[in-house]
């Protein structure tokens, strides 16, 4: 049993270091370059006014106030078709799109440039602006994480090669047990073989007795 149980881990480490532990790193690498380049695009695509906030293209129109471009969102909030998210501008490079969640009940802006970033809307004007740019600025904790990510990834996978190398270790032992039980299993044959031969030989002394008994009555 556990000769088996070591062969079966062995068997899902080998699928694990031949598919899954390759495709995973290659997608956090993937993801890595995405969020570098989108953090980039986004300092790159950020200029502040004097009241610290970078301008928002909402419906073709310029915002250069928070207050009056969250109110702008929450308004557009209540046009949207519930079947599908609606594009509503652009903010620090990256295309903005609202859209209802069905299954949450509520309104979110999604942030899209190589990577699609959600938000969760509130009912504050100014909180509308706050929540974007938190969104937007996490981009750099992202990258973080996911190198993290990466490094334990990268981990396991060397990990799984050096534990597939490894034998059984009760090997020895299992093959001790397995010659002895070849021993047990040829004196039982053994033992066998004396049994019906000493069985055949009470039957044939039986079968005589009898015949010799049955001829004294024939007449």
């Amino acid at each position: 049993m556990l000769k088996q149980s070591y062969l079966n881990q062995k068997y899902e480490l080998e699928e694990m270091i031949k598919r899954k532990y390759p495709q995973q790193i290659k997608e956090c690498k993937d993801k890595i370059e995405n969020l570098k380049q989108d953090n980039q695009h986004l300092l790159s695509n950020t200029i502040l006014n004097k009241e610290g906030f970078s301008s928002m293209i909402i419906d073709e129109k310029i915002y250069n106030e928070r207050g009056k471009a969250g109110e702008k969102i929450l308004e557009l909030c209540t046009k949207i078709d519930a079947t599908k998210e609606m594009y509503i501008g652009n903010y620090r490079g990256f295309k903005m799109f609202i859209e209802f969640n069905t299954f949450e009940k509520l309104f979110q802006v999604i942030l899209k440039n190589i990577q699609t970033y959600r938000v969760t809307l509130g009912n504050d004007k100014v909180g509308v602006i706050t929540r974007i740019n938190n969104v937007l600025e996490s981009i750099e904790k992202m990258i973080k994480d996911n190198k993290e990510k990466l490094q334990n990834l990268e981990l396991q996978y060397k990990n799984a090669k050096e534990t597939i190398e490894l034998p059984f270790s009760q090997e020895k032992e299992l093959q001790e047990s397995l010659t002895r039980l070849k021993e047990v299993n040829k004196l039982l044959k053994i033992g066998e073989i004396k049994e019906s031969i000493n069985n055949i030989e009470v039957a044939d002394k039986t079968k005589k007795y009898f015949k010799g008994k049955n001829k004294k009555y024939i007449r």
